[in-house]
């Protein structure tokens, strides 16, 4: 299992996105550059699902990941990777891939429920980071009832990672909830529904010198507290996939502490990381 890893630049939000199973005009491409959990894409399902993301000049890509989807539990996502704007010169292609880890059907209870929402994520890595003018994603889900499937959020863009994986109690995970609980006069507790959402409290006690701090410092001062990013705390997770799962998606710092160079060679800060 690889350190964690975040893409603090998504290359996606100033790409040219062009797709021709767009479900309704009410849905379009262009939501998936936007943030928050609403409104999302939609996309006719008839048989397959192809986004293509053109950039103005090739960049180095070593991520795409798709948040809060809504495929089905035999859903495939393929990604291929090209070298120029223009889509030709085929570099890399992930092949189709499975969107959930194997045991999550019977981990989850039900993937479609709207709660399980916050962890429809799935992200592809490329280490070697090649230049990247184009990619295509697609996608298949002969599973959806639906006819018609979402994505709310598109990452492309180059991750960093730390040099080394969190201590044990370093990265704690909460699922908050927005629902207010209070009791009648009769004395039962009522509830007033509102949305559940992830919160990671990160713990760094060996942030190496050079790109480690300085990547993080860089990341603190262009995301702050308002802009979103991809987060993984346990990428390519082989113990089925599952802590990746849960530790993965669209986040926002809720707290940036001070970076403390406490011994030589080594930093430490922590932060808080709130699910969109």
């Amino acid at each position: 299992m690889a350190a964690a890893r975040y893409v603090p630049i998504n290359l996606g939000d100033r790409a040219t996105l062009n797709s021709t199973e767009i479900f309704s005009t009410n849905f379009p491409l262009t939501n998936l550059q936007l943030q928050g959990r609403s409104p999302t894409t939609r996309f006719l399902n008839n048989g397959g699902i192809t986004i293509q993301a053109q950039f103005s000049a090739p960049a180095p890509v070593s991520c795409v990941a798709l948040c809060g989807h809504s495929l089905s539990p035999i859903g495939t996502i393929a990604v291929e990777l090209y070298s120029n704007i223009n889509v030709t010169g085929l570099i890399a292609s992930t092949g189709a891939v499975t969107v959930y880890p194997n045991g999550l059907s019977s981990t989850v209870e039900n993937l479609a429920l709207p709660e399980n929402a916050i962890f429809r994520n799935k992200a592809f890595y490329f280490p070697t980071a090649p230049s990247v003018g184009a990619v295509i994603i697609r996608i298949l889900d002969s599973g959806s009832s639906a006819g018609y499937n979402e994505v709310k959020r598109l990452v492309i863009g180059q991750y960093k990672e730390f040099a080394y994986q969190d201590a044990f109690g370093g990265a704690t995970l909460a699922i908050d909830s927005l629902t207010t609980v209070e009791r009648n006069k009769s004395g039962s507790q009522v509830s007033d529904k509102g949305a559940n959402f992830t919160r990671i409290e990160v713990k760094k006690e060996w942030i190496k010198d050079g790109s480690d701090w300085s990547d993080l410092i860089a990341a603190y001062t262009r995301l702050g507290m308002d802009a979103d990013f991809f987060y993984s705390q346990f990428p390519s997770d082989t113990t089925m996939g599952l802590e990746e799962f849960y530790y993965q998606g669209m986040k926002k710092f809720g707290q940036m502490s001070a970076v403390d160079k406490w011994v030589y060679g080594l930093n430490r800060t922590s932060f808080s990381l709130e699910g969109q």
